[in-house]
């Protein structure tokens, strides 16, 4: 690994159901959509899954609807679907990022959460979501960004389920 290398993750709430350890090429993403922007942390990953799992049994799965396509990037040329905003879905995200920082957690782009959290669904070349559709969010998947130090790959470290009912 390079000698200034930083570990990196995200945590997404998944859309296509994948296994844990899956690695994928990072222009390759499942549908997901992300609670929790890239950050790093102090804390190892052990503890970092702890604290996710002990986060997910105080959420329940919920829908969210899907609304217009948008353009995201730094060139306005990465397709999206947004995500109606909904309370629940804000209260999780901002509980998520108040948990992450408690735990050491600081993110790449702090302009991305908060106020600045836009949900939305990624245009895959493999899959997309449409406009209205329902989708039933019921975990939340760690993302190791640069597994093994490659900035090409992705994986799959852990995913939770959503737990409270």
């Amino acid at each position: 690994m390079p000698e200034n290398f930083v570990q990196k993750y995200v945590i997404v709430s998944l859309i296509q159901p994948v296994v844990d350890g899956l690695v994928f090429d990072a222009s390759e993403w499942p549908l997901h959509t992300t609670v929790a922007p890239r950050f790093t942390t102090v804390v190892g990953v052990d503890d970092l899954v702890k604290t996710l799992e002990k986060f997910a049994k105080e959420y329940a799965a919920f829908n969210v609807e899907i609304g217009d396509d948008a353009m995201f990037g730094d060139k306005n040329d990465l397709p999206v679907s947004l995500v109606v905003p909904t309370e629940v879905l804000e209260n999780l995200h901002t509980a998520l990022i108040t948990t992450l920082t408690a735990s050491g957690a600081i993110f790449d782009e702090p302009s991305y959460i908060g106020d600045g959290y836009r949900p939305h669904i990624t245009v895959q070349k493999q899959a997309r979501v449409r406009k209205r559709e329902n989708i039933y969010l019921t975990s939340l998947s760690l993302i190791d960004m640069f597994p093994d130090g490659n900035p090409h790959n992705r994986k799959v470290l852990k995913t939770v389920s959503l737990n409270k009912y």
